[in-house]
């Protein structure tokens, strides 16, 4: 019916009605986080109509998180709060949407992860520097790009150093992981190495060479 005596009632919730006897009638006692549900009954004769309202007072979203960096390998805990959806950008051009994702770096640096929570009130974002391959002060290394090839690779992959630094302190594979991959190379001449890439599996890798002053790095990719 379009007209006759209405009356409020809460169907759940715990709240108090002023006035429920009127269409505008007031809603008291409501905190943020609480969810409720009203009826509107009017009824005309022994006609009866009804009709239900959902309420729900969200909390905005809070975004936090921590990390734990082991190698090139940071497992992130999400801390955030009345969320439902997160959105992560690790710094290097990769995203995920996961809760709490594991990232793999291919490469040292500095990055800043940016991750999004998301509610239907309101969105919040937090942000945190991280240090992937820190080394000390006293042993501070100039990082170069390794060129590789040929990138992809199947069976061989070669690459070639400046003189001064064949005689190098390190090389290791590490793949997507952060797993240090057991590595044996071949130098050829002029500075140009050999690595017997046949039985490493499928998958992107990072070879890294440390000399005395330098880090040199490069990505390929086994297929």
């Amino acid at each position: 019916p379009a007209i006759g005596v209405g009356h409020w009632n809460i169907v759940f919730g715990s709240v108090t009605l002023v006035n429920p006897q009127q269409p505008a009638a007031q809603v008291t006692g409501i905190s943020l986080g609480d969810s409720l549900a009203l009826a509107w009954t009017i009824t005309n004769g022994g006609c009866t109509s009804a009709d239900t309202i959902y309420i729900n007072t969200t909390l905005p979203a809070t975004a936090n998180f921590t990390k734990n960096i082991s190698g090139v390998n940071v497992q992130f805990t999400n801390l955030s709060s009345e969320a439902f959806a997160y959105n992560w950008s690790f710094g290097d051009g990769n995203f995920s949407t996961q809760k709490d994702p594991n990232h793999t770096y291919l490469s040292y640096g500095t990055f800043m992860v940016r991750m999004i929570a998301f509610n239907t009130c309101k969105n919040d974002t937090s942000y945190q520097t991280i240090t992937i391959g820190s080394v000390s002060s006293e042993d501070e290394l100039n990082e170069a790009k390794l060129e590789l090839f040929p990138n992809p690779v199947q069976n061989m992959l070669y690459f070639r150093l400046p003189e001064e630094a064949i005689n190098f302190q390190s090389l290791e594979i590490v793949d997507i992981q952060g797993r240090i991959i057991p590595t044996e190379f071949t130098l050829e001449g002029n500075g140009r190495f050999r690595i017997d890439t046949q039985e490493l599996p499928l998958g992107y890798y990072l070879l890294k060479v440390r000399t005395e002053k330098n880090l040199l790095q490069g990505k390929f990719i086994k297929n």
